[in-house]
């Protein structure tokens, strides 16, 4: 993996050196450094949180990191399965509706629990909605669906290709 010769880079994609395996990581590496860049925003907000919700933040940073490292890697090893190419371009394209349906099913759920709170408590859905340590889970809960519909995804690719190559 080149981190700053791109020069070596380009002779390896000329030389059709560079493989799913090598893409998987230069991918990962770019969601990592993109997933980093946004965490000083959320650790050192222009208001400071209490030590209590600065806890819930770096464990929600954790839990995201680890959901991020294991999900692209556990979608690399389905989309070995099924072709073993095409995987960053699979991931990426698979993003878009996935990742669209993930923000839908959060906004649905964390809606639905809001009315539920507030039936229960008079008055109680804004509180809850605006609750620092309920988005904190928003943002993991969307991972978890993120991931396991881009992986659903590479498991719909393998079905094809199983069918395909048994006919």
């Amino acid at each position: 993996m080149y981190l700053w010769k791109t020069e070596k880079l380009v002779e390896e994609f000329r030389n059709g050196g560079v493989s799913q395996h090598d893409s998987m990581k230069y991918f990962l590496f770019l969601s990592l450094i993109m997933f980093f860049g946004y965490l000083p925003t959320e650790l050192f907000p222009s208001e400071y949180p209490s030590d209590t919700k600065r806890i819930y933040i770096y464990i929600e940073w954790s839990i995201v990191t680890v959901i991020t490292i294991a999900g692209t890697y556990l979608c690399y090893l389905k989309n070995q399965k099924a072709t073993a190419a095409n995987f960053v371009e699979r991931f990426i394209c698979l993003s878009v509706p996935v990742g669209i349906r993930a923000v839908l099913k959060v906004v649905v759920i964390m809606f639905a629990v809001a009315i539920i709170y507030e039936l229960m408590n008079k008055g109680g859905a804004i509180e809850y909605l605006t609750d620092l340590d309920i988005w904190l889970r928003r943002n993991v809960l969307f991972q978890v669906f993120f991931y396991w519909g881009i992986y659903q995804g590479f498991s719909a690719i393998n079905k094809v290709n199983d069918g395909a190559e048994q006919t």
